[in-house]
């Protein structure tokens, strides 16, 4: 969904986090549950009740229903003179105490004519010695406050053995697990919503206007395994980095392109490794191939192609860019897995000076006589300017995309800051890091359709 300010709401996305963060609500449920174990047993304090039963009788009336409404009109009364301070004087001066550590109070027992005079204290003791003492006084009394009726012990008070005030430990648990989860769930589902990145292949071509060139799956290996031919890779990645490598080639066929430029919106998108196994690829296919790291605040070729050790005291690319080496000849350049390889190790922050110079343009020239396909890993679009100085000495830019990686508007702005004044260099996307589909695919039927559209967006 998008609405009319360009906010877009992915529902598959929101319910594929969800679904990937059930963990997260679980743990959140049981946190809650044993903080809400931990209140409990930290603040529970056991109440005991003693108490009286007793039934009362209109003296002038045996009907049941005058009974009923004499035994509520007895319990209101009771409870103003149990709350009075001569009441609980007396029964604290007859249990030998200063004050009277317990709470007295009377009520009826359902619709019925019975009430109950209950002493609830923290000790069980207390509680029984409170109600023992209250109708040894106090009986009398009650007698006199009301002549119209009369009083029948239905029950004695007995010491409580158990606490009268359960600590429901189990309800509170599930409520407070409960509460805690569902606010979890409701962070999950907003923190998703709110950061509005691209979730689907479908999703980014709309939004940017690109066509997609390749969708790489995932991979879970580890760098440096990630190249097609590897034992370790999947079939897919290896398919749709070949699917990639094929519309290089008829790009170069078509339009005589061979200088491409591989870049994206942020970092982490996995541009490095998408033009290296491009780079691989198109050397399989018995290409002179050339892979540039012209990312040169962050070099990471070296690290992909494992050249740590043979980064030699040749000069690098930097050092012909900077006036160090005089000849574009003199740069280390190595060949790995059938492609030529030119690294650097070392940060350069004047980058943006460098890439746009004369000397970029003029190895990026002559090199192009002695190579079928250049390859360069520039930097992320809103890292640095480096990408866009660079379009114009290049034939054609690859943006890579990776799956809920950037925002929509990030990439939009990344599309517009490169191809604003020259769109016909863009060749188009590469969306990177597909997940497989949340429902299970079967081969054929509609299951297993419906998945590959989820997936295709």
């Amino acid at each position: 969904m998008e609405n009319q300010g360009g906010f877009h709401i992915s529902l598959y996305g929101v319910v594929r986090d969800v679904v990937k963060s059930l963990w997260m609500v679980a743990a959140a449920a049981l946190t809650g549950g044993l903080l809400a174990y931990s209140a409990v047993q930290l603040t529970y304090e056991p109440q005991y009740t003693s108490a009286v039963i007793a039934a009362v009788y209109d003296a002038g009336d045996a009907d049941y229903y005058k009974n009923v409404e004499m035994a509520a009109q007895v319990a209101d009364t009771f409870n103003e003179m149990l709350g009075s301070e001569p009441v609980r004087t007396a029964i604290a001066d007859d249990l030998g105490v200063e004050t009277l550590d317990a709470v007295l109070r009377a009520s009826v027992r359902g619709d019925t004519n019975l009430i109950q005079i209950a002493a609830t204290a923290n000790n069980s003791r207390t509680a029984f010695a409170a109600i023992q003492s209250l109708v040894a006084q106090f009986g009398d009394l009650f007698d006199e406050s009301f002549s119209e009726a009369s009083f029948e012990t239905a029950r004695e008070p007995r010491v409580p053995t158990a606490a009268s005030n359960s600590m429901q430990l189990g309800s509170r648990m599930g409520k407070a697990g409960l509460a805690c989860g569902a606010a979890m769930l409701l962070g999950i589902v907003l923190l998703s919503v709110w950061r509005g990145t691209a979730r689907t292949r479908r999703e980014v071509e709309r939004c940017l206007g690109l066509g997609c060139l390749a969708c790489i799956p995932h991979e879970r290996n580890a760098e440096p395994a990630w190249m097609p031919g590897q034992s370790e890779v999947s079939e897919a990645f290896a398919q749709n980095i070949g699917h990639l490598r094929a519309r290089m080639e008829l790009e170069h066929e078509l339009n005589g392109r061979k200088i491409f430029a591989f870049t994206s919106a942020v970092r982490g998108e996995g541009r490095s490794t998408i033009a290296a196994g491009a780079a691989f690829a198109l050397a399989q296919s018995g290409k002179r191939v050339l892979l540039i790291d012209a990312d040169l605040r962050n070099p990471s070729q070296h690290r992909l192609w494992d050249l740590h050790q043979d980064i030699a005291e040749a000069p690098t690319l930097v050092d012909y860019l900077q006036g160090t080496a005089d000849d574009y000849r003199t740069i280390d350049m190595m060949k790995k897995q059938g492609v030529f390889v030119m690294v650097h190790d070392t940060a350069c922050p004047d980058s943006t000076e460098l890439l746009a110079g004369e000397r970029m343009q003029t190895l990026l020239r002559d090199l192009c006589d002695s190579m079928d396909y250049i390859l360069l890993d520039t930097p992320p679009v809103h890292a640095a300017a480096d990408a866009a100085v660079l379009l114009p000495v290049v034939d054609a830019a690859v943006l890579v995309v990776r799956e809920d990686c950037c925002g929509v508007s990030a990439l939009q702005r990344a599309v517009q800051l490169l191809f604003a004044r020259d769109g016909g260099k863009c060749l188009g996307c590469v969306y990177n890091d597909a997940h497989a589909p949340l429902l299970p695919m079967r081969r054929g039927g509609k299951t297993a359709a419906r998945a590959r559209r989820v997936q295709n967006g």
